[in-house]
């Protein structure tokens, strides 16, 4: 895993260095390298319970997370983060419209990377909507739900949206041509975007910026409104993510090989950055 995963950050350095922001001398690597690449190892778990080759799933992985380091880029401008990965924040050290352009250059390069697979538009057509979702929840929480006060099923609606997104392209990469596999592959990512989201939320408002690496506490600063915040919130993460991903590992015991993939995932990727956001936000 952490091999493949080292050739993904490798494919997107390259990528990234060959435009402006390599000819500027940027650290191209330093923008992602440091991420936990939640969305690309989700995809590679799946990809190789299916014996995926390196050609099948390295472009959507690359691009997946890609997209993911754009949209913080934006973040950041947005909330007025000046940390991110234990970082200065890309604003803070080029400037506000150098921030959103490079996020924008690296959403155009990482549609273009899906074109080196030889049967490409069906992760275009499909990176395309589920990147749609995301602006679309995050347009939705800043206009329609900003100094307001909405429950915790809206704020879980928009979770799913703004983070689930990625997530569901990441997991769909390896239902092949079965619309129900497809469906309940997407449906699992999207909960696990969700369950990141509600920890995040959590750390945002309860947790040290010294430990998460990030700014903090700009929701509540700029009057946006999350689940941390929702009074019918799940009164225990841990006991609702526990029963989310046992749904999820439920949902797949018609292909056992996938069901294994993302037990393994839980396992060993997803829950221990889980209990270590958690951690933080308690003050450990």
């Amino acid at each position: 895993m952490e091999k493949q995963l080292l050739g993904i950050q490798d494919r997107i350095t390259q990528c990234l260095s060959s435009t402006v922001l390599g000819r500027l001398g940027m650290d191209c690597r330093g923008l992602f390298a440091s991420g936990k690449m939640l969305r690309a190892r989700l995809l590679l778990r799946l990809a190789q319970a299916r014996r995926a080759s390196a050609a099948a799933w390295l472009p959507p992985a690359c691009a997946v997370e890609m997209l993911h380091t754009a949209s913080l880029l934006h973040d950041d401008v947005l909330d007025g983060g000046e940390l991110r990965r234990h970082l200065p924040a890309f604003w803070t050290q080029y400037g506000v419209s150098a921030s959103i352009l490079a996020g924008d250059l690296i959403v155009g390069k990482a549609f273009a990377l899906l074109l080196e697979r030889g049967r490409a538009r069906g992760d275009l057509l499909d990176l395309a909507r589920y990147t749609t979702d995301v602006c679309e929840a995050e347009i939705e929480q800043e206009m329609l739900y900003r100094g307001k006060r909405p429950g915790a099923g809206i704020c879980m609606a928009l979770n799913r949206g703004k983070t689930g997104s990625l997530f569901a392209f990441s997991a769909t990469r390896s239902a092949g041509r079965h619309p129900k596999q497809k469906a309940v592959l997407e449906d699992i990512g999207y909960d696990i975007g969700l369950c990141y989201q509600l920890a995040d939320d959590y750390l945002d408002a309860h947790g040290s910026e010294k430990t998460a690496g990030k700014t903090l506490g700009r929701d509540a600063a700029r009057r946006k409104r999350t689940s941390a915040g929702a009074s019918d919130r799940p009164s225990s993460l841990a006991a609702f993510m526990a029963k989310t991903q046992r749904r999820s590992r439920k949902a797949l015991q018609p292909w056992p090989e996938l069901q294994q993939a993302l037990a393994a995932y839980f396992e060993e990727d997803f829950n221990p950055v889980i209990a270590k956001l958690l951690g933080k936000a308690a003050g450990s």
